[in-house]
Formats: structure tokens, sequence, C-alpha cells
């Protein structure tokens, strides 16, 4: 038995089911490891180290498991940095393993590379993890181990990396002499959870019962902690509207008659102005990032503010706030749900509200539906998901890459169920997550259907995994509108400058011939009379796929994007007014 068998051993009882890695040389005895134990453990190899982190994403998001990757020393760990952003500023917890060079070489790292591959491997990834670890001998690892991963499930969700040497990945050991230091709940998120201070619990009741007209931001907290019912129980006993950041969205199911859904620079008219024209706003689970809040606009000035979190620093830091409660979002929401019902005994069934948040969201999809059913050529992505749509069943899992198809997605997107069925990349926001996301997602939900919804820009960063999908049995099929541009840039050049866009432009590319060369199905759609049998054909298929769609460059999700390339206006990389 070696060290990578020995941490093979200890990720099964953490109840780790797969590892998504990109090994090299120095990370075969972990390889070696997992080969030996499965099923119970799988290790599926990526063509990039970027796309690992990801995938150890989008796993955890959808199974509320740690994730787990590992890549190789030195050039395989630079790579890093792009996924472990993502996570860190997402709250996904996360395990990267990372080889080293040979400890005996450790004197030799150099910027001139005297020891080939070797880099400062804690100092590159310090400012991406909650914490990091490197391994100086195998009886260390239990304790390091469950060190790291309660570090990354416990508190303020995060990723965290472990280092060991290639030397003490591949030393013989006897496990008989490894102290045994393992608690399997680490596993899973959350690790532990806290209840905010009750008189703080009594306050913010009072507060949300005399409100005239409250609104409630549900963030990525509210799926860290599983507390949906809690939102809808909430809601229903006010008759409060809910509106959601991003990482929120699901919170409450779409066709429930409070929700509002997406709040920001992209999102719906109705959730925006629910909002502006609330006097309280409970914030929960949200760290008040600027999309969500209008470039930190909203919630304005006089109106008042509730924030439930469970990282204490999160509360206040941007906004004036009436009421902080520290603590997990499910047990957070049941403490105020048990002081607001002992406050008004009976829930409040506000025809009134329920006619108001009714009536605004009549009024946004009014706004939208000609897009929905246009005819138009290039198709326009809003057609696409309506589409969409039509063809999902609540079981669908929708992985969003950055940029515009995360506005198509998430703001046009029917969540048939409350709960996690869409997932997006809102902590870094950078390219590249789509389809090593959904890869994870494949492997934490099997059985499942999972749709990536990507751009041509989007596209270009994973292409190569392509050949991944059909070795690893990870059908996912992939969505990609293709404007032949890097339209958010393409539209920020031309609005703010009076530019042409044409930098940001590029030819064609038939995405669904290139999936087709890598063994996929591929189907190509430029008519929007053909879009609902190609979807078909793919969704129905039952293996991996590329559906190139080709799109109208000249739509946004941005509202305000849309109202400056129509009126003339000029307008912030964001949205804001200039």
């Amino acid at each position: 038995m070696h060290t990578g068998d020995l941490l093979t051993e200890l990720l099964i009882q953490y109840g780790v089911t797969h590892v998504f890695g990109a090994a090299g040389g120095q990370t075969v005895a972990l390889v070696d490891g997992i080969e030996r134990r499965g099923p119970r453990i799988r290790h599926l190899m990526f063509r990039d180290e970027r796309n690992t982190v990801f995938a150890a994403d989008g796993f955890a998001r959808m199974s509320g498991r740690i994730g787990v990757c590992d890549v190789t020393v030195g050039p395989g760990a630079v790579k890093l940095p792009s996924g472990l952003f993502e996570a860190y500023a997402s709250s996904i917890p996360v395990l990267v393993i990372i080889s080293d060079i040979p400890t005996g070489w450790t004197h030799l790292i150099d910027r001139g590379g005297t020891a080939t591959q070797g880099i400062d491997q804690e100092s590159l990834v310090r400012p991406f993890v909650k914490r990091v670890a490197t391994l100086r001998s195998p009886q260390q690892l239990p304790a390091m181990l469950n060190v790291l991963i309660k570090t990354a499930t416990t508190g303020r969700p995060g990723p965290v990396a472990l280092i060991i040497a290639q030397d003490l990945f591949d030393t013989p050991i006897e496990p008989d002499s490894i102290p045994s230091h393992v608690n399997p709940a680490y596993g899973r998120f959350p690790g532990e959870r806290s209840a905010p201070d009750p008189g703080d619990v009594e306050t913010a009741a009072a507060a949300l019962t005399s409100a005239r007209l409250p609104v409630l931001l549900a963030g990525g907290g509210v799926h860290l902690a599983q507390a949906w019912d809690e939102v809808r129980e909430l809601a229903e006993w006010l008759t409060m509207p809910v509106v959601t950041t991003f990482s929120g969205r699901g919170a409450v199911e779409d066709d429930h008659p409070l929700s509002l859904g997406l709040l920001g620079n992209i999102g719906t008219s109705c959730a925006r102005r629910a909002t502006e024209e609330a006097d309280l706003v409970f914030m929960v689970g949200c760290k008040s990032g600027q999309n969500s809040t209008f470039t930190w606009t909203l919630p304005k000035a006089g109106q008042r503010v509730i924030h439930l979190d469970i990282d204490g620093a999160e509360i206040g830091k941007v906004f004036p706030t009436e009421v902080g409660l520290v603590g997990d979002a499910k047990l957070g929401l049941r403490a105020v749900i048990d002081a607001v019902r002992g406050r008004i005994k009976r829930r409040r069934r506000s025809t009134a509200r329920l006619n108001y948040a009714r009536a605004l969201r009549q009024e946004w999809m009014l706004t939208i539906a000609s897009r929905l059913v246009s005819t138009k050529v290039p198709i326009k992505p809003q057609r696409v998901i309506a589409e969409l749509n039509q063809l999902t069943t609540p079981d669908d899992l929708i992985v969003c890459d950055a940029s515009y198809a995360s506005g198509w997605g998430l703001v046009h997107y029917y969540l048939k169920r409350a709960g996690r069925t869409i997932i997006a990349p809102r902590g870094s926001a950078g390219l590249g997550f789509g389809l090593p996301a959904a890869m994870g997602v494949c492997a934490a939900c099997p059985g499942r259907r999972v749709i990536n919804l990507c751009g041509d820009g989007g596209i270009s960063y994973y292409i190569g995994e392509f050949a991944s999908l059909g070795l690893h049995g990870t059908n996912v099929i992939n969505i990609v509108f293709n404007n032949r541009s890097l339209a958010w840039i393409d539209h920020y050049h031309r609005i703010l400058f009076g530019g042409s866009g044409a930098s940001f432009r590029w030819g064609d590319v038939d995405f669904a011939a290139v999936g087709r060369a890598y063994g996929l199905m591929g189907v190509r759609i430029t008519q929007p009379g053909d879009l609902r049998a190609g979807l078909r054909r793919a969704l129905e298929a039952g293996t991996p796929a590329v559906v190139d769609v080709v799109v109208s460059g000249e739509e946004t999700p941005l509202i305000a994007y849309e109202e400056a390339l129509e009126q003339g206006k000029q307008v912030g990389y964001t949205g804001e007014k200039r």
C-alpha cells in the first residue's frame, strides 16, 4: 500500500465517489489507488487542468457533497486559479489535490527552472482557497485531510488545497501504523449549521410583520443550506414576493404566484420594480454583488434591510442594515418563521399583494412575448429558450456558461420546481465553466438529463473535452448560442465608445460539424421553424450532442444594453447609466 492508496481510502470514507483529474507522472499513485478501488470511486480524466476544478464545482453544487479534483505539479497547478476563483467567490466546497516535485528537490525551486516544473504552489493557490496544506509525512494525512475537508464544508463553504510531493505519494506504507482521523459528516455540506441570535430573530420578525410591502431576495446561500421549503413558507406566511440573485435562481419555482425571477442588470423588470417599490428588503444568503444590486444602488436609501448570512462579514458590508442575522439560511429562516407565526397566528393571505405580484409578472411577460415566438432570422436567443421550455422536464438540469449564455438561461429558462436545477459561474463570471461543470453535474446526478447552454466564445475554451464526453459516458447536450462574436464586448464597444464592435467578431464555425468529428451527435439550426425538431432530436438521443444554433448578434439579456442599442445611450460595462 502506498500514500495514493491511503488517500483514496480516506476519500471513500468521506463519501467521495468521483475525482476529476488531469494526471501527470507525479499523480500516478493516486490514479492507481482509485483505479484499484472501482467502482466505489472513479477517476474521470480531463484534457485540460482548468476543467477539473469546474467539474468538481458542478459536482458539489448539484450533489451537496464536496467536489474533488487533482492536477500535476507546475504546469498543471498554474491552471487552477480560474476554477478556484469561481469556487471561492461562489462559496463552493472543492478539494484540489496537487502533486509536487520530490521533497529532495525543493531547495532548487527558482524562477530559472532549475528544478523543472517546480514552483511555490502554496503561494500560487493561497489567494483562491480557504486553506492550503502541504503533506510532510504519510502519518499526517488523515488528520490533515480532515481539517481541510472540514474547512471546505463548514461556515461559508469554499475550496481548499492539499499538496503532496511525488516521493511521498509513491511511498510504501503500513496502513495499521497510520492513526485514523476521519469524520465522514464533513464530506457533505453544510458540515455544521448555526442559528442566529434569538433576539435578532425577534427584531427581524417585528420588522417583517410591520412592513407595508416587503420583498425577499434569495441568494446562493439558500441552495447551500437547502432552505427552499423555508423560503416558500415565509413568503406565503407574509404574502411576500421573492426575487433572486443569479446563484439563488430556483429558491422558489417559477409558477409560484410570489415568484418574480432574477434581480439585476440581467434580470426581469418585475423583480426590479418589486424591489424598488418595497419598503423592506430581506436578503438571504447573498453577498451584495454588483449585478443583483444594480452596482450597489438597490436596496435604496430609506429602504429597511434585514440580512441573513452564514458569513457575518457580509452583513452591513455594502448596505446599512437594520437587522443582521448571522447563521445558516435554513435554521435562520426557520427561526424567523416561528417568530412570525408567534406574532400573527395565521398566514396573511393578502389579495392585494398577490395581485400586485401577478400584475408585475404579467407586465414583464408582455414585454418579452414577441421575442419568444419570433420567426426572424438570425434566430433570437429568447426563442431558443422558449422552445427548450416546451421540451424539458422538471428533472432536467441546466448549466450555463458565463456571459450572455447565463442571461438567456437564468432569465428565460422556466424552473418547474424549487431547488438547484440551474447553475452558472457568478463568482468570477469567467468563460469556460459550462461543459466541464456539466460533466460534474452528470457524475453527481446519474440518469438525469444535463444541458449546457453556452456561446461560441465559451465553448472554444473547452472544445477538447468533447473527446471526454463519450469516454466517460457523460451525455451532456451542448446548446451553442452561436452569434459569431463576443457579443457583450461587441455591444459595449458600440454603446460606450461609438465603435463598430468589429474587433470582437469572428467568422462562423460549424460547431455541430466539430462535434461530429469528435464522435458526438451534431445538429446545426439556422431557421426558427427547425428549432423544436432539432432540439428534440438531441434531447431524446441519449448520447452526447452539440446543437449549434445560429442566433442574432443584436440581442442582449441586459435591459440597459437593449435600450442603449436602440436609443443610442451610453451605459457602463455592467449596464449602469453614464
